[in-house]
């Protein structure tokens, strides 16, 4: 515990003296930036909350990531239900749609040269997001509907969904997600 507040004191000063922009841009340094990756399934969430306590202030990072699969940490696909996160900068008013249309976009240049790759096909649209109490529904339309069910590939391509809608919503809105469903022009899609 100890330790933790003398790093946090250490990361704030840096954001202080060095002028970052943002406290993530001032922990790149410690906790990695845009290359920084983690394994996380349905089950395994990840924050890194730091805190001050007292009469000092509390600061709480927030991560934004999107969810791809990786051949350097999977090179034979053989996990199909696990993706890797990669992050990003910036949030924006509507972070699950933007971070989905991000995911859609698919892996940048850098990213692929690391090994990241998309299961979901091309031309793949979100229509619309829709948020309710603890669930979330993505209508798509395009190429998802190519998936064939239960295969390798559709099971990760809903994985990368599932968790980049989840964890936005989780991180950026501070929403509890219990179910995220896809949906093909109105119609609930089966991976």
């Amino acid at each position: 515990m100890k330790k933790t507040r003398v790093l946090l004191v250490v990361v704030a000063l840096s954001f202080v003296l060095v002028g970052c922009s943002n406290l993530s841009e001032a922990l790149k340094g410690k906790f990695g930036g845009e290359d920084n990756l983690n394994t996380l399934d349905e089950n395994n969430n990840q924050t890194m909350p730091v805190e001050k306590t007292g009469a000092e202030v509390k600061a709480v990072i927030k991560y934004n990531n999107i969810f791809f699969g990786s051949a350097k940490y999977d090179p034979d696909k053989k996990n199909c239900s696990t993706v890797y996160w990669v992050h990003i900068s910036g949030v924006g008013e509507n972070p699950v749609e933007n971070n989905i249309k991000l995911l859609l976009a698919g892996p940048t240049e850098k990213w692929k040269s690391a090994g990241y790759y998309s299961s979901i096909p091309e031309g793949t649209i979100l229509n619309k997001v829709v948020i309710e109490d603890e669930k979330i529904v993505l209508d798509f339309s395009g190429n998802i509907s190519n998936l064939v069910a239960g295969s390798c590939e559709a099971r990760q391509a809903k994985q990368q969904i599932v968790m980049t809608a989840k964890y936005a919503a989780e991180e950026q809105l501070s929403k509890k997600v219990e179910m995220v469903v896809v949906t093909v022009n109105g119609k609930e899609f089966k991976f």
